[in-house]
This record gives C-alpha cells, structure tokens and sequence, in this order.
C-alpha cells in the first residue's frame, strides 16, 4: 500500500475496477428529458474534463459540465443538456446520451490516430 493511501486512508479497492460493479449510471433530469446526470464510478478529472471539452464541440449540446463530489469518492458526475428533442435547423437533435457516445467516440478516434504516428515516429526513429 502506498504512502498515499495510508495517510489520507483511502481503500484500495475505491480506486480499481472490481467486476460486478456499476461503471455509469445514467439519470435523466425530472424537470426535461433534454438534460442527463451520468455518474462515473471510479472516475475523475482526467476522464470527464476530457468528455466535457469534446461536448463543447457539439452545436447540439447546450451545457456540458462535471463535478467530483468529494476527492476520496472517486466518483464524477457529468451533466449534459442537448437542444430540446425534435429538430434544429432541420437536423435531428441528439439526445444527451448520444452527444456523449458521440465524444467518447470521438476522443477514441484521437487516441488511436495518436497511437498510429507515435508508432510511425518510433519507428523511423529506430531505422535512423
């Protein structure tokens, strides 16, 4: 156990995936179905500023925001409000959950394009 971890007595297991265990829960805001509250579980900054920059992106999304309850929760909550339902400028308009599936997808296609010219980058370095 790390020094970390015994002076701010923070369980290891709050801080690792434990298979059975809720990964997001999704809640959809009582006052509209345009705004949703997804719960991260073991999730924190790093992870949900980087969703919330990419929403931002998205002339769809109206508000995309997070918050960490507590530092020893290791939990995020990220709140996303989408237009209202129905169509905008003659598009449809996504639902919060499919601006989120549309970041994460989005995030991931930046991480695999970093991955292929790291990979290029070392390459030509190791033939040089």
């Amino acid at each position: 156990m790390s020094a970390l971890t015994q002076m701010n007595d923070i369980p290891i297991e709050t801080l690792v995936d434990v298979p059975r265990q809720w990964k997001l829960k999704v809640q959809v805001d009582p006052r509209g179905p345009d705004t949703t509250d997804f719960y991260l579980n073991k999730e924190d900054h790093t992870l949900v500023n980087l969703l919330r920059m990419e929403l931002h992106k998205n002339e769809n999304v109206k508000f995309a925001a997070y918050r960490v309850p507590h530092p020893t929760q290791h939990q995020a909550i990220l709140k996303i409000q989408t237009a209202p339902s129905g169509r905008e400028g003659g598009e449809v308009v996504p639902s919060p959950e499919d601006a989120l599936r549309a970041a994460v997808k989005s995030c991931l296609a930046v991480v695999d394009d970093f991955e292929t010219k790291l990979r290029e980058a070392a390459a030509a370095a190791y033939i040089q």
